[in-house]
């Protein structure tokens, strides 16, 4: 779920007024998209705000790592026991501003929980120092180094109607709920809402209303603002096929609705709810890559040891033929004979750079094709000897990667 701009404000207020005189006394980073402060006073209990590209709340759960998060380093670095001096909301836009202030220095990081979302810390002139992720577009550019820009604004002031700021939905002819949508940037639950509350079709065409149901409408949305930024609400969460919470009723809800304490546990619920959610997913594609890189690596070794084998039972084959050789009266390795008998064991004597070697298969072992054929077998018994003790290596190997493998399993 999306938080809407007057959730946000009520969010900064409430928590302004908890987080009075606290300092940061531990950040961490729950995933790519998540941080969470442990906030401490020296009278009062301690507090854990999570800010998030979803939103900020007060949260009573204390989450795990899930993933790293680019930003913790230099957030620990800047903020580590600064006090929390102020939290402020941009216009009705959904961007916060978090100051920090302390030992002569001042930071401001800034929330932005509005599309994919962004976290950003800036100096006190509103540099950017390090952000989750650049930004490149038409209307506006952040990056590392250039000062902060806003959204252009759009819409109207939401906090500040006035009943004038109606009259272009007389005129209209777009649906009713269309132009309400787009005028006031309000989420589709906040529009569907008003116009049920008010008891008027938001599917009608904007010029075909009256006088008294513009009327209605605009009492309707002054109140739900009023009741939400006040506080003046209770809260409920929402379960279908997903789950959202919402400060007050709106209208008919579908779905499993649940009364939740206050907006912002309901919010710590949903929210904690998803960020677990995605950083399981997240774990579950890392474990399914760690599995199957196991899996790959198992393979491999258990290849490594069948050519290994072979390997070695090729060179004791050709050592054995060198007997043959003996049997039937062959005197030396150089003879014709010999070499026949060589190839039909797949293998033959090499010259390289006046170094015999006898080649069997890809593997070249170094003789002296002077000496007597019992002499040859028995280097190249000590050949497959050797060849034959790196099996056991290799499946040292493999069984410790079996047990990697078995966590995953």
């Amino acid at each position: 779920m999306a938080l809407a701009g007057i959730e946000l404000r009520y969010l900064v207020d409430a928590i302004t007024e908890q987080v009075q005189g606290y300092y940061i006394s531990n950040i961490y980073g729950i995933t790519k998209d998540s941080i969470l402060f442990k906030l401490h006073h020296t009278e009062k209990s301690d507090l854990f705000m999570m800010i998030s590209t979803s939103g900020v709340w007060l949260t009573a759960v204390k989450i795990a790592q899930m993933e790293p998060n680019r930003l913790l380093k230099r957030l620990r670095s800047d903020l580590l026991r600064l006090k929390l001096k102020k939290i402020e909301q941009i216009g009705a836009e959904r961007i916060a501003y978090f100051t920090f202030e302390g030992f002569g220095k001042e930071f401001v990081l800034v929330g932005e929980f509005f599309g994919d979302g962004n976290i950003l810390l800036c100096n006190n002139e509103m540099k950017i120092l390090a952000l989750q992720h650049s930004i490149d577009v038409r209307h506006r550019k952040l990056s590392v180094g250039l000062e902060y820009a806003q959204p252009p604004s759009s819409g109207l002031d939401i906090f500040n109607l006035k009943e004038s700021d109606f009259d272009e939905l007389k005129t209209t002819d777009l649906v009713a709920a269309k132009w309400f949508g787009r005028t006031l940037g309000l989420p589709k639950k906040y529009v569907e809402g008003v116009f049920d509350i008010a008891g008027i079709d938001g599917k009608r065409i904007g010029n075909l209303l009256t006088d008294d149901e513009t009327g209605r409408i605009f009492k309707t949305v002054k109140k739900i603002v009023s009741d939400v930024v006040s506080g003046n609400h209770k809260a409920v969460i929402v379960r279908n096929e997903t789950a959202e919470v919402l400060p007050l009723k709106l209208g008919k809800l579908e779905g499993e609705v649940t009364d939740a304490n206050s907006f912002i546990e309901g919010l710590d619920t949903v929210f904690t709810e998803n960020i677990i959610k995605k950083g399981k997913s997240v774990q579950s594609s890392g474990s399914d890559k760690k599995i199957k890189d196991l899996e790959t690596q198992i393979s491999e070794q258990e290849k490594a040891i069948e050519t290994v084998k072979e390997r070695t039972k090729n060179i004791t084959n050709v050592a054995n033929s060198l007997f043959e050789m003996v049997s039937k009266g062959i005197g030396s390795i150089d003879e014709n004979s010999a070499q026949e008998i060589l190839a039909n064991n797949n293998a033959k004597l090499i010259s390289e750079k006046g170094i015999s070697l006898i080649v069997i298969q890809d593997e070249k072992i170094k003789i002296n094709t002077k000496s007597p054929l019992q002499s040859i077998a028995s280097v190249l018994f000590n050949e497959a000897k050797k060849q034959s003790g790196a099996i056991a290596s290799i499946q040292s190997i493999k069984e410790k990667t079996e047990k990697k493998l078995e966590k995953f399993q």
